[in-house]
């Protein structure tokens, strides 16, 4: 009797909850690398300042010396960085000064763009999902925006093969010379791995990339760029390797559906 009583018990279960549980093994099926992943280690830190006046980093306080993410122009007005920089979305900063010690130097005012707060597509969720593309708002002194006086980089939703190239150009902590603390850098390496989760009601779409390039805090937001080609790929968002982990990572355009609306709503909009 108590084995016939399980057996109904379980039946009735499963005849309720079977939407759910085929929707979990759904996921375990769809959550597939892309391109299987190298053995690689991250890459010892050999980063160098570099100058390019589409990236520019991005604060919530001007008078803050030490919380920043990076920030990068994909049109005259539409901006792309990670999506848990979120609450650094005030002021984007172009033509920065190089720091001097562990001292942020403020970019001019003409070089000072708010974030247009309305204009906001973010999430931050699992590696894969973490993105955010808003606009900047015209500059206040000189009425200019931030693409047309700084110009703006080509996106590509493509999948890099493994060992690609890539170059990640952001504003992250460095203590190589009295220069570097939060100046822009550039770091090179090249791609280990992607992922992809194709995505089901209630289960977030994925699209990922791991690499070896060094980065560090304030790097978040960074373009992943293609050397092939100079294009973004994605969006820097995990610095995993100061961590300990074998790798860093971000978010790929290329079967993000989501982000990929968002840019596409950025670009078309007025």
């Amino acid at each position: 009797m108590f084995i016939f009583t399980s057996v109904v018990k379980w039946g009735m279960f499963l005849s309720k909850n079977w939407p759910n549980i085929l929707a979990i093994l759904l996921v375990l099926i769809t959550l597939e690398p892309t391109q299987a992943s190298a053995k690689r280690s991250c890459m010892p830190s050999a980063r160098e300042l570099s100058y390019r006046p589409e990236i520019g980093r991005i604060r919530d306080n001007l008078n803050n010396q030490d919380s920043s993410c990076t920030v990068f122009m994909i049109s005259n007005s539409c901006a792309v960085s990670a999506g848990h920089c979120k609450e650094h979305f005030q002021f984007a900063e172009f033509n920065i000064p190089a720091s001097f010690g562990e001292e942020i130097s403020n970019s001019a005012p003409e070089d000072i763009f708010e974030v247009d707060k309305a204009s906001i597509q973010s999430h931050y969720g699992d590696f894969g999902n973490d993105y955010a593309v808003f606009k900047l708002k015209p500059n206040k002194v000189t009425g200019e925006l931030a693409g047309q006086k700084y110009g703006y980089l080509s996106t590509s939703f493509i999948i890099p093969k493994i060992t690609s190239k890539i170059h990640i150009i952001g504003y992250g902590l460095s203590f190589q010379d009295e220069f570097s603390y939060l100046s822009q850098k550039k770091s090179e390496g090249e791609v280990i791995g992607t992922n992809y989760r194709r995505g089901l009601p209630f289960i977030p779409n994925l699209s990922s990339v791991s690499y070896d390039a060094t980065t560090s805090g304030g790097d978040s937001g960074s373009p992943i760029i293609l050397e092939s080609t100079g294009e973004v790929i994605g969006i820097h968002t995990r610095g995993m390797c100061f961590n300990g982990g074998r790798h860093n990572g971000g978010t790929l355009f290329k079967d993000h559906k989501r982000l990929s609306k968002a840019i596409d709503s950025c670009l078309n909009s007025k």
